[in-house]
């Protein structure tokens, strides 16, 4: 909610405030200012393993992220992708809130984001015939299912990209 100089009533006097746009989850610059994500590759361990690691971090909503309706969540796809661009191996993570509607209101269990907590994901593997990582995170209104169940005929996107980065796998380790 940007901060505004406005009167709080019709006439009143101009004071410090909020706007109060409420643009929260279908608008993709504000959701994509929430969050604060970083990407890289380890050099090889001794083993010859190397990692990709995802860190995302709520840093712009003082609340879970996503957050409104139970419906909104976040997805992560860590991808392990060869030199034509064709995916040798992949790790989906799903961060949302689950809820019970009846008999009565009850959370089940919450992956969100809550504000300040990184939260890292990582994807372990071998150079063999791997010349990229990519990371993907997406922001999901609805699930296209419950889209489907529901009957909403939308005309705007039900998810969007936040980020996405590839990483080229140097041959020789030194040049990470």
């Amino acid at each position: 909610m940007p901060r505004v100089e406005r009167p709080l009533v019709a006439g009143g006097e101009v004071r410090p405030a909020r706007r109060h746009l409420w643009r929260g989850g279908h608008d993709p610059a504000m959701v994509k200012r929430g969050l604060t994500i970083r990407f890289e590759a380890t050099s090889p361990d001794d083993s010859d393993r190397r990692r990709a690691v995802l860190t995302l971090t709520n840093t712009g909503a003082a609340h879970y992220l996503p957050t409104g309706t139970p419906d909104r969540y976040l997805t992560v796809a860590l991808r392990l992708l060869d030199a034509a661009g064709q995916v040798l191996e992949e790790q989906t993570h799903t961060l949302r809130r689950t809820v019970l509607w009846r008999p009565f209101i009850v959370d089940l269990w919450d992956t969100r984001l809550p504000y300040g907590e990184p939260r890292r994901y990582s994807l372990a593997f071998r150079e063999s015939r791997a010349a990229a990582v990519e990371a993907v995170v997406r922001y999901h209104l609805l699930d296209e299912r419950r889209r489907r169940r529901i009957g909403y005929e939308n005309t705007t996107p039900i998810s969007y990209e936040v980020f996405r980065q590839r990483l080229a796998l140097a041959e020789d380790s030194s040049s990470q």
